[in-house]
């Protein structure tokens, strides 16, 4: 069985791939197919204003030339938060791998999963990195067994107390 860490590469990597840039890709050629548009549009606009001296020309393409520097402004915004977000998800699908990784579980100081009894450390990396059956672990550790009870027998008298009043 594969561990976690290639399948968190492998899911962002088919999330990335198959649905955020194929819509990507379709925005990104609809603003180019609009701005060559509107550029084809502007240039006739002008062409009309010199030639025929048509004041209302000169309107209509101040018109265009604020349209279209809006339109790339917001291009800008639109290429620099995808640029952002992919940067993001490269290091995101980093970090997932090491926080993950035995070497992080077992170091002194791990990074999310810090706690002082082994056995969490044991269940989290049978489950992220092993063939994901816990209970083979909980078997193996009488502590844990033990917390179990404890915990039912907690709450079992916890039951009778509120019974009681």
């Amino acid at each position: 069985m594969a561990d976690a860490n290639d399948k968190v590469g492998d899911e962002l990597y088919k999330v990335m791939h198959d649905h955020t840039n194929k819509y990507a890709k379709k925005i990104s050629q609809a603003i180019f197919f609009i701005v060559l548009f509107g550029s084809c549009l502007g240039l006739a606009v002008l062409f009309l204003y010199f030639c025929c001296g048509l004041t209302v020309m000169r309107k209509i393409y101040v018109i265009f030339w604020n349209l279209f520097m809006l339109l790339a402004i917001l291009a800008f915004l639109y290429s620099g938060v995808f640029g952002i977000i992919g940067y993001i998800f490269t290091d995101g699908a980093h970090v997932s791998q090491y926080i993950l990784s035995q070497k992080n579980l077992n170091s002194s100081d791990p990074l999310v999963f810090k706690s002082t009894d082994k056995n969490v450390i044991n269940l989290i990396e049978t489950c992220a990195n092993g063939d994901g059956n816990f209970s083979r672990v909980l078997n193996g550790y009488d502590d844990v067994n033990k917390n179990i009870e404890s915990w039912k027998n907690n709450r079992n008298e916890y039951i009778e107390r509120q019974k009681k009043n």
